[in-house]
């Protein structure tokens, strides 16, 4: 017969008379709360009431009055926990603030746009009488095409493009942000002059006659050529136009727009005439935009020095103080 708990501590007491009461493990309260299935697997047991111990308590060490679990960690402090703290969201849980990593935030931007050039630039012009054309810097163009001087209206006005107007594409790469592009005119002192064109890239245009151009006028007389100036000349008067060094009277002494001196103490504007429509006027129609040539949006383009009726008709001699130097930044041209 196995003796029960009663019975040995008799047989202690008898052994041990005089020794100080041992100390006895109470019983169980009848009220304590049973264990379930959630409180095991979580390794956190329903307390139940705070005066009553239960089977999965840690046992006192009597000597310091610490538990067994606070030896074990005091002898491996390093040892990892099996459970969390309380405040510390499960490893595969990420924090409320943070974006699951396969959901972009609403600011990423796709680095394919970000990183696509910008489309080239589409230009159609045409001049009465002549014009050059070419891009580059505020004070130079680095890339010149020459021209020439019309000798019949068709070589202004007639279809297709490039008998009469004229195209031009500018890679994106070759113009950035901060460059301008340049049209040098010049006329024949004969009848009628002006400058007519549009600067297109990703479906948008620009057109003479908006108010972003400028115009440098340098007094000097070329009626008479049929080329027009180099690139070196251009060049020169450039700068020339920058510095507003350009002779009273007889230049514009800098850069105009539509609204008077861009350039400190420049005289005269921009002469803005007709659209590029059929309803008559100074010019007929250049080659329109549904045969491939040039939008009724643009505009006719010359310098007013002032006073002058009208800038697009010829006075016999270099009224308008020619030639002239229209240029537009390409950051103003739309996307």
């Amino acid at each position: 017969m196995r003796p029960n708990a009663r019975t040995c501590w008799l047989l202690v007491m008898a052994l041990s008379y005089g020794c100080a009461e041992p100390v006895r493990t109470p019983a169980p309260a009848a009220d304590a709360a049973p264990l379930d299935a959630a409180s095991l697997d979580a390794g956190l047991p329903d307390a139940g009431p705070a005066d009553v111990g239960h089977d999965l308590a840690p046992p006192r060490d009597v000597a310091d009055d610490r538990t067994v679990a606070d030896a074990a960690r005091d002898a491996a402090p390093d040892a990892p926990s099996d459970v969390p703290p309380a405040d510390v969201p499960p490893a595969d849980v990420p924090p409320a603030d943070v974006p699951s990593a396969d959901v972009p935030p609403d600011d990423v931007v796709d680095a394919s746009v970000v990183d696509a050039p910008p489309p080239p630039i589409e230009v159609i012009i045409t001049a009465d009488n002549a014009y050059s054309f070419g891009f580059g810097t505020a004070s130079s163009i680095v890339t010149y095409v020459q021209g020439s001087r019309a000798t019949t209206a068709g070589q202004i006005f007639n279809c297709p493009v490039g008998v009469g107007p004229e195209a031009y594409t500018i890679p994106s790469d070759a113009v950035p942000s901060t460059s301008h592009v340049y049209i040098v005119s010049w006329d024949d002192l004969s009848v009628t002059q002006g400058v007519l064109g549009q600067f297109g890239r990703g479906g948008r245009r620009l057109y003479t006659g908006d108010a972003a151009w400028q115009v440098c006028a340098t007094g000097i007389d070329l009626a008479r050529s049929a080329t027009g100036p180099t690139q070196a000349e251009v060049n020169t008067q450039i700068n020339r136009c920058n510095e507003g060094a350009g002779a009273a009277g007889a230049t514009s002494q800098g850069w105009v727009n539509t609204l008077g001196a861009v350039t400190p103490g420049a005289v005269g504007t921009i002469a803005i005439g007709e659209p590029n429509d059929t309803l008559g006027g100074t010019f007929p129609q250049v080659c329109p935009a549904s045969l491939g040539g040039i939008d009724v949006a643009a505009r006719w383009i010359w310098y007013q020095p002032g006073g002058v009726a009208d800038p697009f008709r010829s006075t016999g001699s270099n009224t308008f103080r020619a030639y002239l130097i229209f240029r537009l930044a390409v950051l103003q041209i739309p996307l």
